[in-house]
């Protein structure tokens, strides 16, 4: 592992040969180092910075050198590996000036020249599609950046990212392209060597280029999504961009003349289904898309089903587009259309069928039709005949109809299926990602879930009571099926899958991967094969990027696979270090599992060396695990306590322990009285720990000082050493034996006839040699110091010793229960008053109904004048006794 001022030095001597992009990885790498002191880092952070000054001056002087003739000569030429240089150039050029903390005029200059020639090269048709999907990749790598995102979208940039959607070739093409490749395989025979060649190559062109369109459209959909996320105000889109979108979808009478709008529909409702809503209740859109899906053309029919079918995405829609899309959806599978077409409608049927489906009780379809549904999907995914993108749609599809749990075990025990859906998952295709890391979550219940309480459940028989659907579980969600969903998945290599899906930039996916990931490492045996298959170093990435949910997923798995197996093993190298941030993060999550697991998962780390526990101490770390020391749950407090313990053989931690004037000096008492033994709430590893703390601690002067201070510290000492636990008794010796080497005046109190009498006793009746071996250094000690007059005259005067301390065992015993009971009594005191307050509510509310009635009683009388009938006595509360204590105000009526 190199150390951080070695990749700083490395760093340097990239950036004094000009290597600036080299350098910048060397001082990112020594900033995630476990040994980075705050030198070292500042340093780091200056050296970064200049290097992406560096970085961006040498874009600028490229621009401003009379380079645009050469930028035209490029995209002129059409040659795609001179064009794919040239928008790297123009993407590293804008990493680096949004990366740079002082942006000046001539940068801003400069990210807009840039902007604007990746515009150009989108909008430019003579550039091939390779090289215009390269632009809206680097584009899309950059546009989670409010300022590029915006200025982009000033530029004009999504108006051109819609445009080239609209002309992008049609799935239908795609597929008889892919058709006609495959023909021309057929047709080569090894005779007609050169020939065949050429046909391959043709033919290969071909499927290439509309693969690429269909994976174009999906990059765009991707670059939109993160405009929208990077320039919306308190949760609404930007204006502008809603207006772009706007803008390119206009629909006229005739079908074939909408597929353009008909493509751009579809690209934004893929990116933002907001968006896409808007425009679907905008002037009849979803009448013509109707229309459309009723044409004789089969391009216009195939772009009709795929935008019904996104529309169906969106839950608050999908139950009113069910009434008018079904029929046509239905009728569209049911004709003797291409795969291309069909797949698309039987997957807008999957999702208008999906809707409520979570809940046994609110299915819109019968379980019937929902198994009918999963099996139609099942060719267009087994087949070898279909392409990607029929599996694409299959998967997302079943997807959807994953939300039942019979489909669940449907897809869980079809291994033909689940192989499937792992080849659609290793694949290429973003758009597809975010469904397949659904089904995923489905088919594991990592979906966030309401907590069981009291009050829930009194609420649900209200709502029944009042006439409520209440959702109601499937049998099939039970733990059981669930665990053995988690059992196949595993068994097909799904973290192999899960791993590809990791890779994709929507936060959304990654979210739902290290959902799923944390339900495989619910069950020891699976960690394991999680890490052998790259599973931990995908977590550690999802904790540092990610939504905040999918952080804290991501952290709680890291913490499962860090308290079951060696850290340096599942994380080698850097990467263990890098398990400190989450950690921390997750144990400040007010959730009992996860700080428990995350203060397990640090005690773990801090057995392992001083760099790893002087990083638990920068990272805030060992902060973190003294207030969890002060937690309601014993759990808790036992591993804090643990890892505290493992981090005192770091000299910086000790000391801070230690020392008179260290941060945590003062928090010494609760370490005293965690040691105790006779106490209500003893626990054994708790106690164990901070009495390993406090031997540890008491090679301090200090802390010896401290214990004789602190009014229960001697008494605890006496406990440790007549438990009649070896390990209790080990620590509470060793203690004794610092303490007594410290000084006189401290050793005074060993001499004390009770503390005396213990050592006595231990010495000469524990057949245990270390147990012997202390007390015979602190009685020798006690000589030296002429505090008792010899070793041999304190034998001689053990006799009757052990009863003696056994007697003080059961003192202390009595005492603590008396102590105990005592608590219970005011404990009760407590309660009965809170009865007399319940009870006191209670008459009231009597009086209430009572008077209710009487009030009903009386205008039941019938039709007596007004003035005939007797008013009910108006009810006054009696009075309570108010918070304050102070002088009462007494109002009189007049």
């Amino acid at each position: 592992m190199a150390s951080a001022a070695d990749l700083k030095t490395k760093g340097n001597e990239y950036f004094k040969k000009g290597e600036y992009k080299d350098a910048l990885a060397q001082y990112r790498l020594a900033l995630q180092a476990a040994d980075v002191t705050s030198d070292i880092k500042l340093a780091a952070l200056k050296n970064s910075a200049a290097c992406n000054l560096k970085l961006a001056s040498m874009v600028t002087r490229l621009l401003h050198a009379n380079a645009a003739d050469q930028f035209s000569a490029i995209l002129l030429s059409g040659n795609i590996r001179a064009i794919k240089a040239l928008v790297r150039i123009f993407a590293k050029g804008i990493e680096a000036v949004s990366e740079s903390a002082d942006v000046t005029a001539a940068m801003s200059e400069t990210t807009t020249a840039l902007l604007t020639h990746v515009i150009a090269i989108i909008k430019n048709r003579k550039v091939g599609l390779d090289g215009r999907a390269a632009a809206v990749n680097a584009i899309m790598t950059n546009a989670k950046r409010a300022d590029i995102a915006k200025r982009f979208m000033t530029l004009g940039g999504v108006r051109a990212l819609l445009i080239l959607a609209a002309l992008s070739p049609s799935p239908l093409q795609h597929a008889q392209a892919a058709a006609a490749a495959a023909e021309g395989k057929k047709q080569v025979t090894k005779g007609d060597k050169k020939e065949g060649d050429k046909g391959k190559d043709d033919t290969a062109g071909a499927g290439d280029a509309n693969d690429g369109a269909l994976g174009l459209r999906g990059a765009i959909s991707v670059t939109l999504q993160r405009i929208h996320d990077a320039t919306k105000a308190k949760g609404l889109p930007d204006e502008q961009f809603v207006a772009d979108c706007l803008n390119q979808v206009k629909f006229v009478d005739d079908p074939q003349a909408n597929l353009p709008a008909t493509n751009v529909l579809i690209t934004i409702m893929a990116a933002v289904v907001d968006v896409g809503n808007q425009i679907l209740e905008h002037e009849d859109v979803f009448a013509h898309l109707m229309k459309m899906a009723q044409s004789s053309d089969m391009e216009v029919q195939c772009a009709a089903a795929e935008a019904i079918a996104h529309a169906a995405s969106d839950k608050k829609r999908a139950r009113g587009i069910m009434m008018e899309g079904f029929p046509i959806l239905k009728t569209l599978y049911a004709k003797e259309l291409p795969d291309v077409i069909r797949v698309r409608a039987l997957c807008g049927l999957c999702k208008m069928a999906s809707v409520g489906s979570g809940a046994k009780n609110l299915r819109s379809m019968s379980e019937h039709s929902m198994i009918n549904l999963a099996k139609k999907l099942r060719p267009f995914l087994l087949e070898s005949s279909h392409d990607d993108d029929v599996r694409k749609w299959a998967s997302e599809g079943l997807a959807y109809l994953s939300l039942d749990a019979d489909v669940k075990e449907l897809i869980s025990n079809d291994d033909a299926v689940l192989k499937a859906v792992h080849r659609v998952c290793v694949g290429q295709d973003t758009t597809i990602q975010f469904s397949l890391a659904n089904m995923l979550v489905n088919l594991t219940n990592s979906f966030d879930k309401p907590e069981a309480s009291e009050e829930q459940e009194q609420l649900k028989k209200l709502g029944k009571f009042a006439g409520e659907n209440i959702p109601e579980p499937h049998e099939k969600d039970a733990d059981e099926f669930v665990q053995k969903r988690v059992d196949r998945l595993v068994e097909h290599g799904f973290v192999t899958a899960l791993v590809q899906l990791s890779k994709t930039q929507s936060e959304g996916t990654r979210e739902q991967v290290a959902r799923v990931l944390l339900a495989l490492t619910e069950k020891q045996q699976h960690r394991g094969t999680v890490v052998a298959q790259g599973g931990a170093r995908v977590l550690l990435e999802l904790a540092r990027e990610n939504t905040d949910k999918g952080m804290i997923k991501a952290a709680h798995a890291l913490a499962k696979i860090a308290i079951t197996t060696d850290p340096t093993i599942a994380f080698p190298g850097q990467r263990v270090a890098e398990l400190v941030k989450p950690l921390v993060k997750l144990s400040r999550e007010r959730n009992g599992l996860m700080m428990f697991e995350a203060a397990m998962a640090m005690t773990n780390l801090a057995s392992i060396n001083d760099d790893l526990r002087n990083k638990l101490l920068r990272d805030k770390a060992v902060a973190r695990l003294e207030d969890m020391m002060f937690d309601e749950d014993p759990l808790i407090r036992r591993a804090a306590t643990e890892g505290l313990c493992n981090c005192f053989y770091s000299e910086k931690i000790f000391d801070q322990f230690a020392k008179k004037d260290g941060a945590s000096f003062e928090r010494l008492k609760l370490w005293i009285l965690f040691a105790g033994v006779e106490q209500d709430d003893f626990d054994l590893p708790t106690c164990r720990a901070a009495s390993g703390g406090l031997a540890i601690l008491s090679s301090s002067p200090d802390v010896c000082q401290r214990i004789v201070d602190e009014k229960q510290g001697m008494q605890v000492l006496k406990e440790l050493m007549v438990c009649g636990e070896a390990e209790l008794q080990h620590r509470g010796l060793h203690i004794a034996r610092n303490m007594v080497a410290t000084s006189k005046e401290i050793a005074q109190h060993f001499t004390e006839q009770e503390m005396l009498v213990i050592i006595t006793a231990l010495e000469v009746t524990s057949t245990n040699v270390t147990i012997k071996q202390y007390t015979l250094n602190i009685l020798e000690q006690l000589a030296k110091y002429g505090l008792v007059e010899s070793v041999e005259a304190v034998r001689k005067s053990a006799v009757g010793a052990a009863a003696e301390i056994q007697a003080m065992r059961q003192r202390w015993q009595e005492e603590a229960k008396a102590r105990q009971e005592e608590e219970e009594e005011e404990e009760e005191l407590s309660d009965a008053d809170d009865d007399g307050d319940d009870k006191e509510e209670e008459e009231v509310e009597e009086i209430e109904a009572d008077t209710t009635k009487k009030m009903e009683k009386t205008k039941k009388k019938g039709d007596k004048k007004a003035d005939d009938v007797e008013e009910a006595p108006q009810y006054v509360a009696p009075a309570r006794p108010d918070d304050d204590t102070g002088p009462k105000v007494e109002i009189l009526e007049e």
